[in-house]
């Protein structure tokens, strides 16, 4: 694909910026404006949005950017033999990446993208342009890896005869490449599944299958549909899905060969077989296999121990569940924090109305306990300033609801002269403001009307 292709020394540069990357994007995404949010997720390596699980999504981001982290620290410490973690997250990342160019390029295809306008045409080819440089670069990197990772050899021999037998992947490594690539294409096509759910257009072509088929159907075709676009691609180009970098095991035809695209697609269509996933526990490789005339064999071993990665497991468990709390509480405070300035902005506002008061203010009141944004119901009419005193007229509507200005007024213009009369010093309703913003000591310090306190939630001029 690429007439040059990546030295060891380039890879390994690339294996360490790449998650360095992709955890400072994924902190300018959660503190900065739009523009930065949106530069910072097309930057990161990994993109996963799970539906109402954004703290999730985030925490596995950074779990997959350590790992890769990890993985670059391994290939350089064994001077470039130890290359599992590495291939895995590149394969990863390529997928990813290809999944949004699909999307990308499903709106060429259904013509949306020609009703925008320049701009957003812009922004789309940018977008286009750097998913396309990722997808260039993971290629890159496991082309790389291919290239320099040989398969396994088995030398028997006998009283007539040397032969020389590629090793077949183990039991344990088959079950571990199913279940790791099971998990692996749910968690990538949750994001295609969402921006499916999100996109009108695409949504009521779903909606028009289920209508036809059903529901039942239309999931086992996305369900199918999922299968080639993860194991044809991946099995055709590289001999190995992102599982079978971690189990160092590749495919190949019965001739020792990579295998070519209608070989792999009858591989792929034999797993729709039901049970099938299963079929390799009881017998010489699995149906797919028999099938197709292809094997799984493996690869040879140059790094560390396979068994010592069953511990990335329960430390990806652990690290994944610190860092979703992680993102949790800083979510939450950062939620505090927003909450805190808005108040503080709606306390300044109020003084500065409260200062300037006049007769033709109106002041909305809520009882203790009432969120700032609750519908209220009694307001106050300014109808005398006197030094440190305001005099006012209480206004009690049927019901709570938004008025406005001139809803309030026409009730007081027609039943003027019939409401209570109360006053009450600046300083008091200074301390009722305060106690609207739930300050400390504040529950003492509302406004008394009809045995009740009431605060200063706004003041309307």
């Amino acid at each position: 694909m690429f007439k040059k292709q990546f030295s060891a020394k380039s890879v390994a540069i690339i294996a360490f910026v790449v998650p360095v990357l992709g955890i400072l994007s994924d902190s300018y995404n959660n503190s900065y404006g739009f523009f930065t949010r949106a530069l910072s997720g097309l930057l990161s390596p990994l993109n996963l949005q799970w539906l109402g699980m954004r703290n999730a999504s985030a925490a596995f981001n950074l779990i997959f950017c350590a790992l890769l982290l990890l993985g670059a620290i391994l290939f350089v410490s064994s001077k470039g033999k130890e290359t599992r973690l590495p291939r895995f997250a590149f394969a990863i990342i390529l997928f990813n990446k290809a999944i949004f160019t699909l999307y990308a390029l499903s709106t060429i295809l259904t013509g949306s993208l020609f009703a925008a306008d320049g701009r957003s045409k812009l922004v789309f080819l940018a977008y286009l342009i750097i998913r396309l440089a990722w997808i260039g670069l993971a290629w890159q990197v496991l082309d790389y890896f291919n290239k320099n990772k040989q398969l396994e050899i088995q030398t028997n021999t006998d009283e007539e005869q040397t032969t020389s037998n590629y090793v077949s992947a183990s039991s344990g490594q088959r079950f571990m490449n199913l279940i790791a690539d099971m998990i692996m294409a749910v968690l990538l096509f949750s994001t295609l599944i969402e921006m499916l759910i999100y996109s009108d257009l695409h949504n009521n072509i779903l909606m028009r299958f289920q209508a036809v088929i059903g529901e039942k159907f239309t999931l086992l075709i996305l369900i199918f549909i999922g299968r080639l676009l993860y194991y044809v691609p991946f099995e055709v180009a590289f001999g190995a899905t992102p599982a079978k970098y971690l189990t160092e095991t590749r495919v190949i035809n019965d001739n020792g060969e990579n295998s070519d695209f209608s070989t792999i697609l009858k591989r792929t269509l034999a797993r729709c077989i039901p049970f099938e996933s299963f079929s390799f526990l009881f017998g010489n490789g699995g149906w797919h296999d028999r099938i197709s005339a292809t094997s799984v064999v493996k690869e040879k071993g140059t790094g560390v121990n396979g068994r010592r990665y069953f511990l990335v497991v329960p430390i990806g468990i652990a690290l994944w569940g610190l860092s979703y709390w992680g993102y949790s509480e800083y979510g939450a405070y950062s939620r505090r924090r927003e909450y805190q300035a808005e108040r503080e902005r709606i306390k300044d506002d109020i003084y500065h109305k409260l200062d300037n008061a006049n007769t033709e203010d109106f002041f909305e009141l809520k009882t203790a306990g009432s969120d700032y944004y609750q519908d209220s119901n009694v307001f106050m009419k300014v109808e005398k300033i006197s030094g440190n005193s305001i005099s006012f007229s209480v206004i009690e509507m049927n019901k709570n609801g938004q008025y406005s200005q001139q809803d309030i007024g026409k009730v007081y213009s027609s039943l003027k002269g019939t409401f209570k009369q109360v006053s009450f010093t600046k300083q008091e309703l200074h301390n009722a403001v305060k106690s609207t913003l739930a300050e400390s000591g504040s529950e003492n310090r509302g406004l008394a009307l009809n045995n009740q306190l009431y605060f200063i939630n706004d003041i309307t001029k």
